[in-house]
Order: structure tokens, then C-alpha cells, then sequence
């Protein structure tokens, strides 16, 4: 759906994943999806979860792809304060 540009439902179907089994890969997709949106404080709460998920579950590659999105969304948080 996110890549389609269905972003509201993507969003709507990854928060009931969430809901449903919050895994690290479901909240490190809806932290892409907040990105996409320019919701870096959103994106950073849930890449915070992702990585402290990946951390417990040893999935080392998850963890580093929500630490690099977690700078992106940082420097987005820090250029809307800073608007």
C-alpha cells in the first residue's frame, strides 16, 4: 500500500499490525511511513521501539537500518523546531 501511495491505509494496516504483535520490522515501516509524511517525531518514537525490539530479538540488521532512518528522522524533528 505505501509504495502504491496508499499512504493512509498503509498507515491504518501497519498500526493494526502493531496493535496486534508489535514486532521491530512493524514499527520500523511505520517509522518510514512517518518519514515520508514529514512526521519525524512520530517516526522517531517508533524507530525507538524498533531498536530496542531488534536490540532483545539480536536482529542486527533491522537494528542498523532503524539507527541510519533515526538520524533522518532526528535532523527532520530538529529543521521543524528550528522553522
Amino acid at each position: 500500500q505505501f509504495k502504491l501511495g496508499q499512504t493512509e491505509d498503509a498507515q491504518r494496516t501497519l498500526q493494526r499490525s502493531i496493535d496486534a504483535e508489535p514486532l521491530s520490522a512493524n514499527h520500523l515501516h511505520m517509522a518510514e511511513l512517518m518519514i515520508d509524511k514529514g512526521y519525524g517525531a512520530q517516526a522517531d518514537r517508533h524507530l525507538k521501539t524498533a531498536i530496542d525490539l531488534a536490540e532483545q530479538n539480536n536482529e542486527s540488521e533491522l537494528l542498523e537500518r532503524a539507527k541510519k532512518l533515526l538520524d533522518r528522522a532526528d535532523k527532520m524533528t530538529e529543521a521543524s523546531v528550528n522553522s
